[in-house]
């Protein structure tokens, strides 16, 4: 009788020791998540907003950082009809609307909210990801570049620009 007793209070002595590091390891995880959040306040106000608005930003943030070759120089866009002797360059005139693309990609990632059974899973997906390429598509829309390219002519090939109304 007394040898079971000795086990059962070796056995709950083994369960507080456990229930002792997990405590710790608890404490420490979550002090870790402290330290992180009071990282964050450090960032960018921006950052702190709408996180729709950062993904809108984030995609328009990438055309910008294409600079002057967001595409190939070849074909040209008309009335160029060759690259030379400008290069075949595009030029920014718009991004688009930060705002409107938040807002479409607001409704994108939200369309698939009314799913909820599990058999509908797929259909929501598929709705969320078609939503999220007509949001990007319509961005697509607004952007607008200059083509700096040329006309070719007997003499050689004379500076042209062209406009690129609608990036598809």
């Amino acid at each position: 009788m007394e040898n079971i007793k000795k086990n059962n209070d070796n056995f709950y002595i083994k369960i507080e020791n456990k229930e002792k590091l997990y405590q710790a390891e608890k404490e420490d995880w979550l002090q870790r998540l402290r330290d992180w959040a009071n990282s964050q306040e450090g960032e960018t106000e921006e950052s702190e907003g709408d996180g729709y608005n950062i993904m809108a930003g984030a995609i328009i943030d990438y055309w910008k950082s294409t600079a002057i070759t967001p595409f190939e120089p070849t074909p040209p866009v008309p009335p160029c009809n060759i690259p030379a002797p400008t290069g075949g360059i595009y030029t920014p005139i718009g991004y688009g609307s930060q705002s409107t693309l938040a807002n479409d990609l607001r409704k994108a990632w939200n369309t698939g909210k009314s799913f909820s059974k599990v058999p509908l899973t797929p259909v929501a997906s598929k709705a969320v990801a078609t939503a999220v390429s007509v949001a990007c598509a319509k961005h697509l829309l607004t952007l607008k570049f200059l083509y700096l390219g040329g006309i070719s002519t007997p003499v050689g090939p004379v500076p042209m620009v062209g406009f690129v109304p609608v990036v598809i």
